[in-house]
């Protein structure tokens, strides 16, 4: 039982950094996800088919604490279990740099919306270098213009996902909140040029659906 929760211990620190890491925009590990379990697992002296199934359960644990906190909605709830029961393993590594891609394609998505360009001619400067501030800039519109109108197009799009069912309110509200907080960061960062191309390719959504373009909306 002591290996067990040291196991659990050694999850959550991990979980932690990866965390840490994505919110840094640093590039996701290298580290195949089994060499990791198992080199954990022989550190804490269990095996890893132990070490995947106490993790994996205790994923599940925290999916129906948030449920019934009502922090996530069922439909929520189901396709993370899904996705869970589908892995080969307990880490889902590839989720953060796939959570990172959907939120700027979220976010490409509204400025195009915004300026009323294609989503696809605002990817293209954003990969030669350009900052959102200054694709809107050449577009005719002032720095301040054009945060408040991307502030609105942000909050509208998160409002209609609540409305759909597909996020909470509370969802919502904390990724306004974390948009607000960094919009300076987020419309006045130069990509290197190209910097965009780790995110090309068709990401598999949670439901079924693929989603291949700019148009993309963050899911939880």
């Amino acid at each position: 039982m002591k290996k067990l929760v040291l196991a659990l211990a050694a999850v959550a620190a991990l979980g932690v950094g990866m965390l840490l890491v994505a919110g840094a925009g640093a590039q996701s590990t290298d580290v195949p996800g089994g060499t990791l379990l198992s080199r954990v697992a022989q550190k804490l002296g269990i095996s890893e088919s132990q070490l995947t199934t106490a993790v994996k359960d205790s994923r599940i644990d925290i999916i129906n604490e948030k449920l019934a906190a009502g922090e996530i909605t069922q439909d929520q709830a189901d396709r993370m279990k899904q996705r869970l029961e589908n892995s080969d393993v307990g880490f889902d590594f590839d989720h953060y740099k796939e959570g990172r891609c959907l939120a700027a394609r979220f976010v490409i998505r509204a400025t195009a919306q915004v300026l009323h360009i294609d989503a696809q001619q605002v990817l293209t400067q954003l990969q030669q270098g350009k900052s959102l501030a200054e694709i809107a800039q050449a577009q005719g519109t002032s720095l301040d213009d054009f945060k408040s109108a991307l502030s609105n197009e942000v909050h509208s799009e998160l409002q209609a996902k609540v409305d759909q069912g597909k996020i909470t309110q509370a969802q919502a509200d904390g990724k306004f909140q974390k948009f607000t907080t960094n919009e300076d960061k987020i419309v006045n960062y130069h990509p290197e040029p190209g910097e965009a191309a780790h995110c090309r390719g068709k990401h598999h959504r949670g439901n079924g659906e693929g989603e291949n373009s700019a148009t993309a909306t963050p899911q939880a």
